[in-house]
């Protein structure tokens, strides 16, 4: 199981949750991000390993604003016994 944080355009939120729920992506988090752009969302999500690289392709593809770099995309292993999805 993977731990991934990404930082996304927050008018594709919407979009992007459905995205990751038809994946299979069942336990996100996503957080308003002010500063400093209000475009930018913090978003945080579990995922099977084989799927990484499936919600990589749709966070690229959907949580972009258009310009170079806009968005972060960071993966960790879960750590067993740890809570799933911390702030």
């Amino acid at each position: 199981m993977k731990n991934i944080t990404a930082y996304v355009n927050t008018l594709r939120v919407q979009h992007l949750m459905e995205e990751l729920s038809a994946l299979g992506v069942r336990e996100l988090k996503v957080k308003d991000y002010f500063s400093p752009s209000p475009k930018i969302s913090y978003m945080k999500l579990l995922c099977e390993d084989d799927k990484v690289e499936k919600v990589r392709s749709v966070i690229d593809r959907i949580g972009a604003t258009g310009t170079a770099c806009d968005h972060c995309f960071r993966v960790t292993d879960l750590i067993p016994g740890a809570p799933t999805i911390s702030p």
